[in-house]
């Protein structure tokens, strides 16, 4: 691993702070950068992207006021997400970069100390992060932490490809490891999900298990924006494209957990279509998400056949407990086509026999012993 030394300016740590309409929360940002207490010097760059509100104004007091420790970077022109980190970047000085973009903020006045010595000691990783608190800026939800399970206190890439844990208010790494996002990257939706990634591809990753930062949810933020669906849609392009750019390397694990997000997906859609009466909706739903899906080139054929054998028994069962009989007659042959193996399962065809023949029927048959509902489990 290559360390980058200290700049010029021999900073220690840079600090980038990307805002863009951050108004009501810049100052809380950048206070939490200004009250560390370390024994090396430390810059912040602030990248304010055009903003249409009173963010400008905010960080042009703060850089007047501390012309020694801020660093302000105002292009003419919205120059949009990924160009504005890229200059930040590309102007940092420090050995060390940690990130608090402008509506999150520390609340650690150690957090940097604490981190920048566990990389001095730990010359395997090349980066480190911490626990933070997650809340919404309304109170619908109880704060919570991020990571959510017990965190490894060093880890690997593969530990973090089956999800962000990582807060990026919380991440510190090494200068000169990456200097961007590949051309293949940058259309998916989880940048700061990729950037550890591929810095993991340069080290391991460290953790620090306490609390030293805030990441807040609020409507203004791009994730908060999109729906169910756009967020899942967003997840289904993240693996298939971090699978491509690591030419496949670990297309096993990542389709495991592709076909879970689909488990997962399926359920939530289908339980909140059979609260109306009936899951024909959720099917749209998840019709118009799948052929959007499989259609991307770089796509593995196993992950689409894993996702059709997935999604067709949760739409069966739960039309079949909705009474939902053209859901049943719908799901019936995908579902025994993606897996056979519940062409052998009476229950199923006692189900399938209700929806297609009757309730009459399926109950002579029934009784004639040739149909269960008892067993509705594949083999």
């Amino acid at each position: 691993m290559n360390a980058a030394s200290p700049g010029p300016a021999d900073v220690k740590v840079s600090v980038t702070m990307l805002t863009y309409n951050h108004e009501r929360f810049i100052a809380q940002a950048i206070e939490g950068v200004l009250m560390q207490q370390t024994d090396f010097k430390v810059e912040l760059l602030i990248g304010e992207d055009c903003s249409t509100d009173g963010t400008r104004a905010i960080v042009r007091r703060y850089g007047e006021r501390y012309p020694e420790q801020i660093r302000l970077l105002l292009p003419e022109s919205n120059l949009g997400a990924y160009a504005n980190a890229i200059g930040v970047l590309r102007a940092c000085r420090g050995q060390y970069i940690a990130y608090c973009e402008g509506d999150d903020y520390w609340t650690s006045k150690d957090k940097l100390q604490k981190q920048a010595a566990f990389l001095d000691s730990q010359p395997d990783c090349a980066m480190c992060f911490h626990k933070a608190i997650v809340f919404h800026e309304d109170g619908s939800r109880e704060p919570a932490y991020l990571p959510w399970t017990d965190q490894k206190e060093i880890s690997t890439l593969q530990d973090h490809l089956i999800a962000n844990v990582i807060p990026t208010c919380s991440v510190m790494y090494r200068r000169g490891l990456i200097g961007g996002l590949p051309a293949s990257a940058r259309k998916l939706k989880f940048s700061d999900w990729v950037s550890n990634l591929l810095l993991a591809q340069h080290g391991k990753i460290g953790y620090i298990n306490e609390v030293m930062a805030a990441y807040r949810i609020h409507p203004g933020g791009s994730w908060s924006k999109l729906s169910p669906a756009e967020r899942f849609q967003a997840n289904l392009e993240f693996y298939s494209g971090i699978n491509a750019y690591l030419n496949s390397q670990y297309e096993i694990t990542l389709g495991s957990v592709v076909s879970k997000r689909w488990g997962e997906f399926a359920t939530s859609r289908v339980e909140q279509a059979s609260a109306q009466g009936s899951v024909r909706s959720a099917i749209d739903d998840l019709l118009g998400v799948y052929k959007h899906w499989s259609t991307e080139p770089s796509l593995p054929s196993a992950w689409k056949t894993d996702a059709y054998r997935e999604i067709w028994p949760i739409v069966f069962f739960a039309s079949h407990q909705a009474r939902d009989f053209l859901g049943v007659r719908y799901s019936w042959p995908r579902m025994v086509w993606s897996n056979p193996a519940w062409l052998r399962n009476r229950g199923v065809w006692s189900i399938a026999t209700e929806a297609f023949l009757g309730w009459r029927v399926a109950r002579l048959l029934r009784s004639a012993g040739k149909l269960s509902s008892l067993k509705l489990r594949s083999n």
